[in-house]
């Protein structure tokens, strides 16, 4: 038995040891790469991460409700803080259930997707996790429907094209 544990246990070791060395070297390609070729791309993310944090910080001691704002031209017309995106257009609203507002936006470096998992940034989260949304009994799905989220598809729409005004 001693000996059967001694042996996973260097399994385990190597097995964790190569694991971090195949990410340590994903990770540095993925730098490397980003760094080479696709400086415009990181400088575009870096812009549109310090414009989500000017509103982050604008928004973080204001009451949920205090506040009311439908996209980015609405918010810049009301609060004045000149938020400009460089490419692609902002999803910003303060509509978002319990959260207190919603701001998405299109990551355009590998770098940045392969960090947040995704090619596009939620915050605080896109709370629906399909694109697609099912209802009805989890037994018989036959009873019950299956349509598109349009919510999602509207969000895809904006932060994929520039900005509309």
């Amino acid at each position: 038995m001693k000996i059967l544990k001694k042996v996973n246990i260097k399994n385990l070791k190597k097995t964790s040891i190569i694991f971090l060395v195949f990410l340590f070297t994903l990770y540095l390609w993925t730098f490397t790469y980003s760094y080479l070729f696709e400086k415009e791309k990181i400088t575009i993310d870096n812009y549109n991460f310090k414009q989500f944090e000017k509103i982050k910080i604008f928004l973080k001691d204001k009451r949920k409700g205090t506040f009311k704002f439908d996209d980015l031209k609405n918010f810049n017309e009301k609060y004045k803080l000149e938020i400009k995106p460089i490419k692609n257009c902002y999803y910003l609203s303060s509509y978002n259930w319990d959260e207190k507002f919603l701001f998405w936006f299109q990551i355009e470096s590998l770098f940045y997707k392969i960090i947040h998992f995704w090619k596009n940034y939620a915050y605080p989260k896109y709370d629906i996790p399909s694109k697609r949304i099912c209802t009805g009994m989890v037994v018989d799905w036959t009873v019950g429907e299956c349509y598109n989220d349009n919510r999602y598809n509207h969000f895809k729409a904006v932060i994929s094209n520039p900005c509309k005004y």
